[in-house]
């Protein structure tokens, strides 16, 4: 099917696709993010760099992934099918993902058929064993293990230099991939996936961040929306995900997971590493976007902000991924398109979905 996102984006009409016609394509994709930044209306947590990016394109109101877990999530978004098409429901096995991301015709080997040198790091597929299948150019990132930093804690202020954690490897890495690609500039076009890992758990951020949102204080679900919902189907409501049921701070507390609501103190902590994390993405997107504007990338790089899906944080009495909620399936997407006619700033309320994602940026890019 068409993707009806560039009608709502008015890009400019694309001329024949060849040569310094098409744009390049930076997607950056986060980890269990639900929209809570300023840009959406949002006051739980402090996201300069990402509303100024929104206010650079347009930013989408009503996106939603196809299924609120990972694996079959990012599946969807890759292959443009929903799950159900896919049969794809729960985080498969790695070779079964792998032999669905060979038998579909996904997103970057669509562009590398059309010539781009195609390239990423971290998490873009779900099972990093897969990513060889899914980019030609591939960084695994050496990854020091949260639960040598963190112990059984979910929330890790993290000591370590912020440079040594993962997705600053991933930032560092994707600048280094531009200042190559800035030198090589007329030899090709080129699709850049760059995942990072946060908010998801452990929620792991840089002591100085994590305290900075300490001291500004952490907003609470309200009262009427902590409980499960009265006698709603089993989607509805999922347990506490198991890192967080395992976790120091959960046994604390002698919690079972619900349906009930956690322990305010817990609660409060919880959030509040969630809400760090989603700042130290803010700070990570930041960079990347200015390392793009200073490779002189601004004017023919195609820029898309997202999330695989979003996460309760005690609303429902939820806390994982999983459900039907708005909570869970709604995600942040924000599009920069260096040739569109709608004005930077703009705001799209229409819903859309992420399985549209790969159509749309194709047609965007000349692909």
């Amino acid at each position: 099917t068409v993707a009806r996102w560039a009608v709502l984006l008015a890009a400019a009409a694309l001329a024949a696709a060849d040569g310094d016609e098409r744009l390049n394509v930076l997607l950056v994709i986060s980890d269990d993010l639900r929209p809570e930044l300023g840009a959406y209306g949002s006051t739980a947590a402090r996201t300069p760099q990402l509303d100024a990016f929104a206010a650079q394109g347009v930013r989408f109101d009503a996106a939603y992934a196809a299924q609120a877990l990972c694996g079959p999530s990012r599946a969807s978004l890759l292959t443009g099918r929903l799950t159900t098409s896919l049969e794809y429901f729960s985080h498969a096995d790695p070779a079964e993902e792998r032999l669905l991301l060979r038998r579909e015709h996904i997103m970057t080997r669509h562009f590398a058929d059309a010539g781009f040198e195609v390239l990423g790091t971290s998490k873009v597929a779900h099972h990093v064993a897969n990513h060889d299948v899914v980019l030609d150019k591939y960084h695994k990132l050496p990854v020091i293990s949260a639960d040598q930093q963190c112990g059984n804690s979910v929330v890790c202020e993290d000591g370590a230099e912020a440079g040594q954690l993962t997705d600053a490897k991933a930032l560092a890495w994707a600048m280094r991939q531009l200042d190559r690609l800035a030198l090589a500039r007329a030899r090709k076009k080129w699709f850049m996936a760059v995942g990072f890992r946060r908010p998801h758990t452990k929620f792991r951020a840089p002591a100085r961040v994590t305290a900075a949102r300490r001291a500004a204080g952490v907003e609470m679900p309200a009262r009427d929306e902590r409980w499960p919902p009265i006698d709603a189907a089993w989607p509805a409501h999922r347990p506490m995900c198991r890192d967080l049921l395992h976790s120091d701070e959960v046994r604390a507390v002698g919690f079972d997971g619900g349906p009930r609501p956690l322990d305010d103190a817990v609660t409060r902590q919880l959030r509040l590493g969630y809400f760090s994390c989603v700042e130290w993405v803010d700070e990570l997107v930041g960079a990347l976007m200015a390392h793009v504007d200073r490779a002189g990338f601004a004017n023919d790089t195609l820029v898309v902000f997202t999330s695989d899906h979003g996460w309760e944080l005690g609303e429902h009495a939820g806390w994982c991924k999983g459900t039907l909620h708005e909570r869970t399936l709604r995600v942040p997407l924000i599009v920069r398109d260096p040739r569109a006619s709608r004005g930077a700033g703009a705001v799209e309320r229409s819903v859309v979905q992420l399985v549209d994602l790969f159509p749309t940026m194709a047609e965007l890019a000349g692909a």
